[in-house]
C-alpha cells in the first residue's frame, strides 16, 4: 500500500531546514502535502508564508482560512522526478571550540543571525534527542538510581546513539553542534559525556561520513554487485577505516539492518597486514547506526551471502576491498571521505565515555501497562 498524502500538524512551528526536507520529499515521491498551521496572528501568518516560499513549498499551494483560527495549505500531488536533486545544506563559518558549558553562548556572540538560527536548531534537536533517549533508556537497562561517579557501562548503546545522531551530518561543523547539544542533554540527566577534543583527527560518524541522501543512493545504484554496493555504502555512512569495514562478517549486521558491528580500531590493527584475530582471542567491536536508506543495501548483501551459503563468520563484503576498491570508487564517482581523510586514531564515538555525576535535573515517570 503506497502513501499518497502526508499531513503535517502545527506547521507554523516548522524550521526552514524541515520545510526544505518536506519540499524534497514532495519532489521525489510525488505525494500530496497538507500543512495545518495555527499562527498567532497576521505577522505569524506572513512569516509562515515567507518560510514556505524560501523552502520552495509555495508552488501549487492554496490557502483556506477556517474560522480565523487555523490555516490549511493544500498542495496538489507533485510530479515525481526520476533524477534525485542536488543535496542542500547550510554552510557554517568556523565555529568556536569552546567546551559544552560555554558553547551555545559563544555561538550567539560570534555568528550572524541566520547562522545562529541554523546552529541553534541543530543544538536544540540534539539536546532533545539525547534527553528523549535517556528518558527511555533507564527503564530497560540502566540501574536506578545509579551510584554517582560510576561510569556508563553500556558502551555499545552509547556508540549506537551517538552514531545515529551524527551519521547524517552534512559537515563536521554540524556534527560539533550536535555533539555539544547532546552533551547538554546528558548533563541535564546527571551524566557527563566526554568526547575527543580533536574530532577531525579521530574521524568517524559525521566527520568522515557522507549523508545517505537520495542523490547518494542514486550514485550507489550504478554498482551492480549487492555486496559491493553495500560495502561502499558502509564506507560512506560509518566513516571507518576500509580495513575495518572489509573485516565485517555476515553476522556483523543485525536482523533488521539498523546497526552494524565493526572490529574495534585498535583490535584489528594490532595484527599484521590487518588480519582478523584468531578464534581464541576476544573480539572487540564498535557499533554504527545504519541510515534507513542504506538498510535495503545491507539486507540485499546479507541475502546474497546467505544464498551463497556463507557461514556467519565469513566476510560480508566479498570481492569489494583490496585491489577492487579503487575500480569501485571510480565507478561510484562520489568522494568517500574516509579514503581521502585517513585517521590513525579510533573513531570519535568509539572514544566517547560517560559518567554518572549527579541526579537528573528533570525526573520523569512512566507508567508500565
Amino acid at each position: 500500500m503506497s502513501i499518497h498524502q502526508v499531513t503535517i500538524l502545527r506547521a507554523h512551528l516548522l524550521t526552514l531546514e524541515r520545510a526544505r526536507q518536506l519540499a524534497a520529499l514532495r519532489l521525489h515521491t510525488g505525494i500530496q502535502l497538507v500543512l495545518h498551521a495555527n499562527p498567532s496572528g497576521d505577522r505569524a501568518h506572513q512569516a509562515l508564508l515567507s518560510l514556505l516560499t524560501s523552502a520552495d513549498l509555495h508552488i501549487g499551494l492554496h490557502s483556506e482560512e477556517e474560522l480565523r483560527v487555523a490555516i490549511t495549505h493544500h498542495g496538489a500531488p507533485a510530479t515525481r522526478v526520476k533524477q534525485a536533486g542536488p543535496d542542500h545544506h547550510h554552510t557554517f563559518p568556523n565555529l568556536p571550540t569552546t567546551p559544552m558549558t560555554g558553547f551555545r553562548a559563544d555561538l550567539r556572540r560570534r555568528l550572524l543571525p541566520e547562522d545562529q538560527h541554523q546552529a541553534d536548531g541543530q543544538y536544540r534537536a540534539a539536546l532533545q534527542a539525547a534527553a528523549h533517549w535517556l528518558t527511555q533508556y533507564p527503564h530497560r537497562n540502566r540501574p536506578r538510581p545509579p551510584d554517582l561517579g560510576t561510569p556508563w557501562n553500556d558502551i555499545p548503546s552509547l556508540q549506537y546513539f551517538l552514531s545515529r545522531l551524527t551519521h547524517n551530518s552534512p559537515t563536521p561543523q554540524h556534527t560539533l553542534i550536535r555533539i555539544r547539544g547532546a552533551q547538554a542533554g546528558f548533563l541535564r540527566n546527571g551524566l557527563l559525556l566526554d568526547v575527543p577534543e580533536d574530532l577531525d583527527a579521530a574521524g568517524g560518524p559525521g566527520i568522515t561520513t557522507r549523508p545517505c541522501t537520495p542523490k547518494t543512493v542514486q550514485h550507489l545504484s550504478v554498482i551492480l554487485g549487492p555486496t559491493q554496493a553495500a560495502g561502499l555504502a558502509t564506507l560512506l555512512f560509518t566513516g571507518a577505516h576500509p580495513d575495518l569495514v572489509a573485516a565485517a562478517t555476515v553476522d556483523s549486521v543485525t536482523a533488521n539492518a539498523s546497526r552494524i558491528h565493526l572490529p574495534a580500531h585498535g583490535h584489528i590493527h594490532g595484527h599484521p597486514t590487518g588480519q582478523s584475530p584468531s578464534d581464541d582471542e576476544p573480539r572487540s567491536t564498535t557499533v554504527y547506526a545504519v541510515p534507513p536508506r542504506a538498510r535495503p543495501l545491507l539486507h540485499a548483501a546479507l541475502l546474497f551471502r546467505q544464498r551463497e551459503q556463507a557461514p556467519a563468520h565469513f566476510r560480508l563484503f566479498s570481492n569489494t576491498f583490496g585491489h577492487r576498491l579503487t575500480a569501485l570508487t571510480e565507478d561510484l564517482a562520489l568522494p568517500i571521505p574516509t579514503l581521502v581523510h585517513p585517521h590513525p586514531a579510533p573513531d570519535w564515538h568509539q572514544q566517547a565515555r560517560c559518567w554518572h555525576i549527579a541526579a537528573p535535573l528533570r525526573t520523569t515517570t512512566r507508567q508500565t501497562p
